[in-house]
């Protein structure tokens, strides 16, 4: 019988399926790697999310979900709340404003995140790249250089 992954969403053989029961409820995934590895995901997602309330305020504009989401496609929710820990009070100073509408408010503080976000270095990206040496591979090339040949040395050879 064949099972979907609640992430991926492919089709699998339920008895290789890795499987999770939540509530008295089955849910299968292709494998404990890609499970916890969502898990990790979602959980930082979570983090970011509870980061924005403490900062806006409880809000139930959806927009905020959509703005993050979008964010997290080109960056991960992980380097977003390594962002957004690291930069607190930065953040929370600039968003000491008067904003009219809880959407302004809203996509200033997601416009913050996506202007400095790039710019952005985690520590383990930083201590990877110390440990990263370069190397010049130099290859030795022999060039013989070649008699070139006139159209009528090429007419003689045949």
């Amino acid at each position: 019988m064949l099972v979907k992954c609640r992430i991926c969403k492919n089709k699998i053989e339920r008895n290789e399926a890795y499987k999770v029961v939540v509530k008295n409820k089955n849910q299968y995934y292709c494998n404990a790697e890609e499970y916890s590895d969502w898990n990790k995901e979602n959980e930082s997602r979570m983090k970011v999310i509870d980061f924005a309330f403490e900062v806006l305020g409880e809000t139930t504009n959806t927009s905020l979900m959509k703005e993050l989401q979008g964010i997290a496609k080109i960056h991960t929710y992980k380097k977003m709340i390594n962002y957004l820990e690291s930069d607190v009070e930065n953040i929370v100073n600039a968003m000491d404003k008067h904003f009219e509408k809880e959407y302004a408010k809203i996509r200033y503080f997601t416009a913050i995140i996506k202007n400095s976000i790039g710019d952005f270095r985690d520590k383990i990206e930083e201590t990877d790249e110390e440990f990263m040496v370069e190397l010049d591979i130099v290859e030795e090339v022999k060039y013989t250089p070649t008699k070139k040949k006139s159209f009528s040395d090429l007419i003689d050879e045949y």
